[in-house]
């Protein structure tokens, strides 16, 4: 009996309908997005965006790293942290939602950890909003 119900339980589960549903839409160049600061000061920020009339929300985290990248656009898989504070200048940007991408290299600040944080974001964001080749590098993968 025992046997029965086992194999009547594991056949459910093998013919039982897949019921995920998968849609792709394509955000590139000729997307357009709308980004929102949230009101505290965190990494975290989301942009609206829409490709032939299809509107995706998406989220994203920014981050202030000591990796470098050669050009603003280069992605990375990982970067890291120093122990020196001082030396997290670097601005990386991801999309964390409805997939998680690379991190996408911005720009060098040439000042503190606390200012590069607080830059960050609003780069990230503007960078989408404008389009300006980043959601492109966010998106290659």
């Amino acid at each position: 009996m025992k046997k029965l119900l086992t194999l009547t339980a594991l056949c459910a589960l093998l013919t039982a309908p897949a019921t995920a549903v998968q849609k792709c839409v394509a955000l590139d160049e000729t997307s357009t997005c709308s980004a929102t600061f949230p009101e505290n000061l965190s990494t975290d920020w989301s942009a609206q965006c829409s490709t032939n009339e299809t509107v995706v929300n998406i989220k994203g985290l920014s981050l202030c790293s000591n990796k470098a990248g050669d050009t603003n656009g280069d992605t990375a898989d990982y970067i890291t942290m120093s122990g020196s504070i001082n030396e997290n200048i670097r601005c990386w940007c991801r999309i964390i939602s409805p997939g998680v991408t690379p991190w996408v290299y911005l720009v060098t600040l040439d000042s503190s950890f606390i200012s590069c944080m607080v830059n960050c974001r609003a780069w990230c964001m503007q960078s989408v909003k404008s389009n300006s080749g980043i959601l492109t590098s966010l998106m290659s993968y």
